[in-house]
């Protein structure tokens, strides 16, 4: 296959998220008062580090440490802090997050990461066993920001086989609002992705493949190739989990 740019080219986020519920979020943030200057605040699954960025542009005493998987990812997030003037500040690491969490943090953040923390070969999404382990990181008045994938409404056929082909791999919002309540935090909002967060996130991930069709003719070899993953991206998209699928976000203070 062609390879395409990254796409932290074209997003910002690793998430449907605007920059509007960006900075709301980033906000709340706050690290805990434990007697201790400034405060670290840890970012599971940076992606690009934007969002973490954010959260150390709102709180300027914090310090941030964002774990990834993705080299590149991590790359790209060193580099927009430095651009930034946040390096002294921010420490982006490639690695597993399960073997990177520090043993207290005061506030904390996990986007579409729970898959990086949970039990290894686990078939649906393990909400109630990282947000336990997440609330032992966190002192009492700590706060989480977490955001994960639920369904939107009941799934479809077409949206399970789109993604991993079980009714039962996500919950519905309310049964994480309820969920989180019992793993000892205090729900201070939900919310759920728009639709127009989705659009735009889903149109940044396909940025690459159309931009490689202008640069390259169609009598390329490559090019019904980058055709087919196009068109396999669409019907996943609109055909799949398209207002099926979305992502829940929750504010969560440690009780």
């Amino acid at each position: 296959m062609p390879s395409f740019d990254h796409p932290g080219v074209d997003l910002s986020f690793l998430a449907p998220m605007s920059y509007a519920r960006a900075d709301e979020l980033a906000a709340f943030l706050r690290p805990a008062d434990d007697g201790r200057a400034g405060g670290l605040v840890l970012d599971v699954g940076c992606g690009w580090g934007e969002f973490l960025l954010r959260v150390l542009e709102h709180h300027e005493t914090a310090v941030g440490l964002g774990v990834d998987l993705d080299g590149q990812a991590v790359e790209i997030a060193n580099n927009r802090a430095f651009d930034r003037g946040l390096a002294a500040r921010a420490t982006f690491i490639e690695g597993d997050a399960a073997e990177h969490l520090p043993d207290r943090v005061n506030a904390l953040s996990c986007i579409g990461a729970t898959h990086a923390v949970q039990e290894t070969g686990a078939e649906t999404c393990q909400y109630g066993p990282v947000l336990r382990k997440f609330r032992d990181l966190l002192p009492r008045g700590g706060r989480l920001v977490y955001g994960e994938s639920i369904w939107s409404r009941t799934p479809t056929a077409a949206a399970m086989g789109a993604l991993g082909g079980r009714p039962d791999e996500f919950i519905s919002l309310g049964d994480l609002v309820r969920e989180a309540g019992r793993c000892g935090f205090a729900v201070a909002g939900w919310s759920e992705a728009t639709m127009t967060e989705w659009d735009a996130f889903e149109s940044g991930f396909g940025a690459g493949y159309a931009r490689w069709l202008t640069e390259h003719t169609s009598q390329d070899p490559q090019a019904d190739a980058v055709r087919d993953r196009i068109r396999s991206q669409h019907a996943r998209y609109f055909e799949g989990y398209r207002g099926v699928l979305g992502l829940g976000y929750l504010t969560l203070i440690a009780v």
